[in-house]
C-alpha cells in the first residue's frame, strides 16, 4: 500500500489525457465536467494515500 500514492498520479494523468483526446476529437463539450472531476480528485486522493501509506521515506 505504499506506493499506491504514486500509482494514483499516472492513472490520473492517463485518464485525464485520456478524457481529453475524447472530448477534443468528439467535440462534445458535456465532457468536460468529467475533466474538472479527473483533475480535482487525482491529487487529493494522491495525498490521501501517500499519508495513509506512511508518506515518503
Amino acid at each position: 500500500m505504499r506506493s499506491a500514492g504514486w500509482i494514483i498520479v499516472p492513472v490520473g494523468v492517463v485518464a485525464y489525457l485520456g478524457v481529453l483526446n475524447a472530448m477534443l476529437a468528439t467535440q462534445n463539450p458535456n465532457l468536460f465536467p468529467t475533466l474538472i472531476l479527473i483533475g480535482a480528485l487525482t491529487v487529493p486522493l494522491a495525498v490521501l494515500l501517500l499519508a495513509y501509506g506512511g508518506g515518503v521515506t
